[in-house]
């Protein structure tokens, strides 16, 4: 026994009050001595007396009379005072603690969060300092936290409290108080008259046709953010204002003018409707959510010609081709390009923006720093884009560099994805050629930032024959607007050579080629920036693993390379999907089919 206990049992004589005497603890067990007379009402004696060392104890040694329970009689002795009877006293088990009070935060519809919407508690019969719980202890525990008692249901929690005292239990996660939520708002909206991606459209006709405005066309509509009608409150009781409606900046670009109120769009020239999105994160319990905070709408000229009068062009406006473009043909724009039929063998397309083609992509080279669109199949071509390359029908023979890459089928070629590749099959080609697959942003990048290399290099060098022909003082001042200036001044300097007069075709061939300078110049400098560009994407570790879904059937095996290890992969008899792992390594998962729920 401890020293301290002990010296409490010696010291136990002290206790006596009138016919009680606690003579003994151990733990939660105390001996009393209880003396009574006797007579008829000596049982009823027996049970007050019994109440009262309850109470000597409580007081001693302070637990709750309520804990405090007779045990058993361990001797009675007939004396002349009367009845002497030696019995024990425990303490009941019951659970207790500290009164615990949490607010919990509410999502709106919309996902964003709000802080204490809900009340709950929890307490035991006991708190911590071994009382017995009480409403006017719950109530301070509520206003301790911030609570508006107004806002509690109080009569739930005194019967709650009652109960607990009948069972000497607990409760847990009782709901106290419950705020409410404001009505949510309508967030703006934008109604708009074309596609803004090919593939919403029917086909690449569709998507064109859709997007050709003429002067004075209305192209969109916005329609304002609206608040929601009525405020809520959380539990603390503070007011929480209705959600309002997000809202996005409507900007005009070039070619368009924006209404004084901001809602509405009408085009200044003919040309090509484009929409360009600025897009920002809100955090919400349900996750991140992309919303837009500025859509800036434009009209880009649009140069119209027929594909028999396409060789050789650098333009900065967007270009759209009526016919299949002859064999050898080099177009190269900063903006669109539109093929309304075939690209041929030995043609060369440079696109800064989207490339779309109707019909086929045979034998010849196409790079965009946006996405290639194709209506058709790839055969034998070679086809780069920083963007999404998306092919109607089968990609045969080729290479294919893409962030995303879809296609019915590809047989026979070399893929190069960022993130992801979905097809239909994936086999060889009519004379038993491999498909190979090299996944990963890494290695797609630093191809893209060579391709880039390569294309500066040229650029520079068409520049630099030019400047032989015209002189580094013409070029330096060079622009849009003084052409015809500077092409004269030109032929004067010929003639002051003693150059013959020359022809018209003669003419005709310079004016191209100083008409060709300012575009290229432009096009240098934004590759110059998009090279810097994709040296800092290559560099992006926290990008998303690629993965290859087939739709349909592996028909052969293919070959997968990631980091510079390479795989064989395949056949498969289903669908599949191809995997690239954290650790690095590359697996493969059957296709699972979509669930078809049943109607109840």
């Amino acid at each position: 026994m401890e020293p301290e206990i002990q010296e409490q049992i010696e010291d136990l004589s002290s206790c006596e009050s009138g016919d009680i005497e606690i003579v003994a603890q151990v733990g939660d067990h105390w001996r009393v001595r209880i003396t009574f007379p006797v007579d008829n009402s000596a049982q009823m004696e027996l049970i007050k007396l019994i109440r009262s060392a309850k109470s000597q104890i409580s007081h001693l040694f302070g637990p709750p009379v309520e804990l405090l329970e007779f045990r058993e009689i361990l001797s009675k002795t007939r004396t002349i005072k009367g009845i002497v009877t030696l019995l024990t006293i425990g303490r009941k088990a019951a659970q207790q603690g500290k009164p615990v009070v949490r607010l919990h935060p509410e999502m709106t519809e919309r996902g964003e969060l709000l802080q204490d919407m809900t009340a709950e508690v929890d307490f035991f019969y006991l708190d911590e300092f071994d009382a017995v719980i009480t409403l006017k202890r719950m109530r301070m525990e509520l206003e301790k936290a911030g609570v508006s008692l107004d806002l509690c249901d109080l009569r739930s929690l005194e019967k709650k409290i009652n109960q607990v005292s009948e069972t000497q239990g607990s409760v847990a996660k009782f709901v106290l108080a419950q705020g409410k939520l404001p009505s949510g708002g309508q967030d703006a909206e934008l109604e708009y008259t074309f596609h803004t991606d090919p593939e919403s459209a029917a086909d690449l006709n569709e998507y064109r046709l859709s997007r050709k405005v003429k002067e004075g066309d209305v192209i969109c509509q916005k329609v304002p953010p609206k608040d929601g009608k009525e405020a809520g409150w959380d539990v603390r009781g503070e007011h929480i204002p209705p959600i309002r409606g997000l809202d996005f900046k409507l900007v005009g670009g070039e070619g368009v003018k924006v209404s004084l109120e901001g809602t509405r769009v009408t085009a200044l020239r003919d040309g090509i409707a484009l929409m360009s999105r600025t897009n920002k994160c809100i955090y919400t319990l349900a996750g991140d959510r992309i919303v837009p905070d500025q859509i800036e709408v434009r009209v880009k000229p649009l140069v119209e010609l027929n594909a028999d009068d396409v060789i050789n062009m650098v333009l900065e406006d967007s270009i759209e081709i009526s016919g299949n473009l002859k064999e050898g043909s080099v177009i190269d724009s900063r903006g669109e390009i539109y093929v309304r039929g075939d690209v041929n063998k030995g043609s060369k397309i440079s696109a800064g923006a989207d490339v779309l083609i109707d019909g086929d992509i045979s034998g010849c080279e196409v790079n965009t720093d946006r996405s290639l669109f194709g209506g058709g199949d790839a055969n034998k071509a070679k086809i780069s884009a920083q963007g999404d390359v998306t092919m109607n029908g089968i990609i045969n023979q080729s290479e294919v560099s893409g962030s995303k890459i879809k296609a019915q089928e590809i047989l026979g070629s070399k893929v190069e994805v960022g993130t992801r590749i979905e097809v239909g099959r994936i086999g060889n080609d009519a004379s038993g050629q491999k498909t190979s697959i090299l996944l990963g942003r890494k290695d797609f990048y630093n191809r893209q930032i060579e391709a880039n290399r390569i294309s500066i290099d040229a650029m520079s060098a068409s520049v630099d024959r030019i400047r032989t022909v015209f002189g580094e003082e013409i070029l330096g001042r060079l622009s849009h607007g003084n052409i015809h200036h500077l092409l004269l001044e030109h032929i004067k300097k010929l003639h002051g050579k003693g150059i013959s007069e020359l022809d018209e075709e003669e003419i005709q061939a310079l004016k191209q080629l100083m008409e060709s300078v300012v575009p290229l110049q432009n096009v240098l400098e934004e590759r110059t920036e998009e090279l810097q560009t994709l040296k800092k994407k290559a560099l992006d570790e926290n990008a998303s693993r690629p993965i290859v879904v087939i739709r349909e059937k592996l028909l052969d095996a293919v070959d997968v390379t990631l980091k510079n290890k390479t795989i064989s992969v395949g056949p498969t008899e289903g669908g599949s999907a191809i995997k690239a792992e954290k650790d690095g390594s590359i697996k493969t998962y059957p296709l699972k089919e979509p669930k078809i729920k049943k109607a109840k």
